[in-house]
């Protein structure tokens, strides 16, 4: 690779990063997962990882706990969602 196209890429990742969208989730909070096997499951959110944009998100299946990490398939559950 030449110096430009390190360049390139270091640039795009830097701006990538800058348009990321900014979330705030925070542990303990309850969410619905929007998408992949564990769609439209409740868990908590057990950790928070900005840098990646990830969450760690536990959710309960036939009585055991099972994690599950991804950011943008999940949303906040309100508290009419939840009965």
């Amino acid at each position: 690779m030449t110096p430009q196209e390190v360049d390139q890429i270091v640039h795009h990742v830097a701006e990538r990063r800058k348009t990321q969208p900014k979330f705030s989730y925070a542990a303990g909070e309850t969410v619905r997962i929007k998408s992949g096997p564990f769609q439209s499951f409740t868990g908590k959110v057990e950790e928070v990882n900005e840098d990646k944009s990830t969450l760690k998100v536990t959710v309960t299946i036939f009585g055991r706990s099972t994690r599950w990490n991804e950011l943008s398939g999940c949303r906040k559950v309100t508290f009419t969602e939840e009965e």
